[in-house]
């Protein structure tokens, strides 16, 4: 299973505690629609805020902030997970189409970029390569 990085406070809480939103919503004695709409950021989550506390077992203040980013953070910035893709197509020789995401050494972006360079133009017979 892939785990995608929260970046929401409020819905990274909540799947760390294996709620759905339904649930959420049942907690806090409004519809799923509403606290969606909260978790989005379409609603002031301020009049929740002591329930949430409750629930997410954090002082009020904390809901949305505190330790929770911190923790976010860490995640973000310990991210193993490293991706790089060149797409090389013949009917545009001089050129690559490039993805990159995650976190790289300055030798492995050097790396990375002579391998991309070194493809363009040549007739490697790939019209997709990726590392």
């Amino acid at each position: 299973m892939i785990r995608q990085r929260q970046t929401n406070p409020l819905k990274k809480r909540r799947m760390d505690l294996g709620l759905t939103q339904k649930h959420m919503s049942e907690k806090l004695n409004i519809t799923q629609s509403h606290y969606s709409k909260i978790e989005s950021g379409e609603y002031d989550p301020s009049k929740h805020l002591t329930k949430l506390s409750k629930i997410f077992g954090c002082e009020p203040n904390d809901v949305l902030s505190g330790q929770i980013l911190i923790g976010m953070e860490d995640d973000f910035i310990n991210n193993p997970i490293k991706e790089t893709q060149c797409i090389y197509h013949r009917r545009n020789p001089n050129k690559v189409y490039v993805k990159m995401e995650g976190w790289f050494t300055e030798e492995e972006l050097s790396r990375f970029l002579i391998w991309t360079i070194d493809g363009i133009g040549s007739n490697n017979g790939n019209s997709n390569s990726s590392n």
